[in-house]
């Protein structure tokens, strides 16, 4: 595994690779603001970097990720390699503190 990944690095990764993550798994903004219980517009801003992503909104996404199809979420976290994770899977977000 990585050095020390923090969970705001993950965070932060993870907020730019929602768009590609998004379309992907077929949602619009709105649909991913909806299920987090957000607007359109901080989705927005949250991919534009502008806002950063909760991670109890990064954990929510990655369930429901794993719920529409686990195989295609996997491959979609390849980017946690950029962070020194070997192997990235939807677990490896549990191991953050």
């Amino acid at each position: 595994m990585a050095e020390k990944v923090s969970r705001q690095e993950v965070a932060k990764a993870f907020a730019a690779h929602l768009p590609a993550m998004r379309r992907d798994f077929g949602l619009s903004q709105r649909e991913i603001g909806t299920m987090l219980g957000k607007s359109r517009q901080a989705i927005s801003l949250v991919e534009r970097q502008l806002l950063p992503i909760p991670w109890d909104s990064v954990l929510a996404l990655l369930f429901v990720f794993s719920q529409l199809d686990r195989k295609k979420l996997e491959e979609s976290l390849a980017f946690l390699t950029d962070l020194g994770v070997k192997k990235p899977s939807a677990a490896f977000f549990m191991t953050l503190g």
